[in-house]
């Protein structure tokens, strides 16, 4: 190969491979009861530059997904009860549960089911926590591409996914002055409304839609067909 060929090759356009390394852990033996039916999913998502040659350069962070999976079908098996389960945990959790079911019950809400069909006792949910990307990764769809990816592994079938639209910079991070700097949120609407308007909009793209009565809380049962990820993320195939 001459040295002209080199530094072609040297100029041809780089490929980006864009990963999800998914961490669960699970202690062996049972430690709380309703633990035992919430698996906590983390997952970091990485970039990682392939040059011509096929050499790969150390990986990029580029965010984080947070999720956890309750176990509707072993909870049912098992005789116990789905409000003591989600009362057993965070504020966030107590909040999902008023969303979600009738405490008469202890199942899911008539009109849950009436907008979800497919939807059934032992229907899985799978609650999306946090999504978080890098602002010099925006515009690549990489969030939607970390929910489907987080759904095809944990939750393909016979599961209701729940993402909440809470804008972050409204909520968690409202007083966090570091976090805001490092998302850039400067560049973001000043409106909450706004804000959650978009997000709803964008996770759309994904197949999720508003729960019929609540403001704050998206879903999808993918018993239903959603888009896949090649329509969804078409940007994000090997080469760009």
């Amino acid at each position: 190969m001459t040295k002209n060929d080199n530094t072609a090759r040297r100029n041809e356009p780089f490929s980006m491979r864009y990963d999800i390394d998914f961490q669960v852990k699970k202690c062996l033996a049972e430690l709380e009861l309703y633990d035992e039916y919430v698996l906590k999913i983390n997952g970091e998502l990485t970039a990682t530059e392939i040059n011509p040659d096929l050499d790969e350069k150390d990986p990029q962070y580029v965010g984080h997904i947070r999720a956890r999976l309750i176990q509707m079908d072993r909870i049912t098996d098992d005789e116990e009860s789905i409000l003591e389960l989600f009362d057993s945990f965070d504020q966030y959790f107590h909040d999902i549960y008023g969303e979600l079911f009738d405490p008469e019950s202890d199942g899911f809400t008539e009109t849950l089911q009436r907008q979800f069909l497919e939807l059934n006792a032992g229907s899985n949910v799978l609650l999306t926590d946090k999504v978080e990307v890098l602002p010099a990764f925006r515009g690549k769809r990489i969030g939607l591409a970390a929910v489907h990816r987080i759904i095809d592994v944990f939750g393909a079938w016979n599961s209701l996914v729940i993402m909440p639209i809470y804008p972050p910079q409204f909520h968690e991070y409202r007083d966090n002055t570091e976090w805001k700097e490092k998302m850039l949120t400067d560049t973001f609407v000043k409106d909450e409304d706004a804000a959650r308007a978009r997000l709803q909009q964008y996770w759309s793209i994904l197949g999720f839609e508003l729960i019929w009565d609540s403001r704050y809380i998206c879903a999808l049962c993918t018993n239903n067909k959603y888009p896949s990820i090649h329509e969804v993320c078409p940007d994000l195939k090997l080469g760009l």
